[in-house]
Parts: C-alpha cells; structure tokens; sequence
C-alpha cells in the first residue's frame, strides 16, 4: 500500500491529504465532485425508481434510511436491479455519465479529455513511479 496508493499521484492540489476546503472553489475539484455526484444518483435512482419504492426510517439513528418495494409486484423487478445487471447493459445515460467524469478527471491532470484508459494508466504509473524514486 505505500507504493501504491501512498504515492498515488492525485492531481497536483486535489489530494486527499488536503484538508476538502482548500480545494473547495477549485473547479477541478467541483468538476469532478458534480460529476460523481451526478452519477451516483442516477445509479441510485436506477436500483431503486422512485415510483417502485419508499425509503423508511431505519431502526436505529446511525443506519441510512433504507428503500422497501411499494408492492409485490416491483419487488420482484427490484430483485434484478443490480449494479453487476447495470454496468453489464451500460446503458447510454451510464456510458455517458462516466465519460463526463472521465473527462473532468482527464482536465485535472491536465490531459485531452479523449486520453484513452491506456494513455492514463500508463501517465498515472509513471507519475507513481516517479514519485516512489523521490522518496527512495
């Protein structure tokens, strides 16, 4: 873990290291927060439509509150909502939803935003191991 994610190569003013509010006005930041944001919850909406499920109360104050089918019949349906399901069908609005956040990670680091997965893996493993050799 210490070579790999203790010298993780976090965009240079975005790392986790950094107290969030130093970097709370960087657009960068707030780039890729949205984008995150905007993905999870159109996730969230897909496992469980608002239509199919009411969220309840949970048992006890530190738990999250917790989606119930509102019937029999979408409980079955909600049986098959899976992430494993989701990402298998990559629907467009997810494959979009991805390449938006692809994107704005792509501009923190300063690259094309059509960087292939390849291209950025290679550039964080060279970021990653220059940084091992500076603190060798």
């Amino acid at each position: 873990p210490t070579t790999t994610f203790g010298t993780f190569p976090f965009p240079i003013g975005l790392s986790p290291n950094l107290p969030a509010q130093s970097y709370a006005t960087d657009r960068r930041g707030r780039a890729i927060a949205e984008a995150a944001c905007e993905l999870d919850e159109a996730r969230g909406r897909w496992l469980h439509p608002p239509d199919w499920v009411e969220w309840v109360e949970p048992p006890i104050s530190s738990l999250s509150y917790r989606a119930v089918a509102r019937n029999a019949a979408v409980e079955e349906k909600l049986r098959h909502r899976t992430l494993t399901r989701l990402y298998n069908e990559r629907p467009r609005w997810l494959v979009d939803l991805h390449q938006k956040l692809d994107h704005a990670v792509s501009e923190a680091y300063g690259w094309s935003p059509s960087i292939s997965e390849e291209d950025a893996l290679q550039e964080l493993l060279e970021m990653n191991q220059a940084e091992c050799s500076v603190r060798n």
